[in-house]
């Protein structure tokens, strides 16, 4: 099964960035946040703000290298989860090296809204 992780993280996509390549903030996430994260980075940026969203695809094998090639010229970094421990932020610190500037969980089995991912977003950027 290991011998195939080479050729595996080669053919298939490992992450989409949303937005400009080069970013005030990139917003780092997985799963069912995508539209929420879409449409408040969308919103703040039509504020005259610079963020993307480096969206991970799978988390395993985890693709550490497509990971890093975009978190290299993030000026800051935002991590969103749906969980209560950060398992997506201790991934990739774990694979890549690179700790976030922020983290934001939500746990409360509801689902992430572009308003308080927007406030987030501006506390983050100050």
């Amino acid at each position: 099964m290991f011998n195939k992780v080479p050729a595996m993280l080669q053919d298939i996509p490992a992450v989409k960035l949303h937005g400009p390549q080069e970013a005030e903030l990139t917003v780092i996430a997985w799963g069912s946040s995508k539209g929420a994260v879409l449409e408040a980075i969308s919103a703040v940026n039509q504020e005259g703000r610079s963020v993307n969203f480096l969206q991970i695809l799978y988390p395993s094998p985890f693709p550490a290298e497509a990971v890093q090639t975009v978190l290299q010229s993030s000026k800051k970094t935002l991590v969103v989860e749906g969980n209560k421990t950060a398992q997506l932020a201790m991934m990739i610190r774990a694979h890549t090296g690179f700790a976030a500037d922020a983290i934001y969980l939500k746990y409360d089995s509801r689902a992430f809204v572009p308003s308080l991912l927007i406030t987030k977003i501006k506390e983050v950027l100050g």
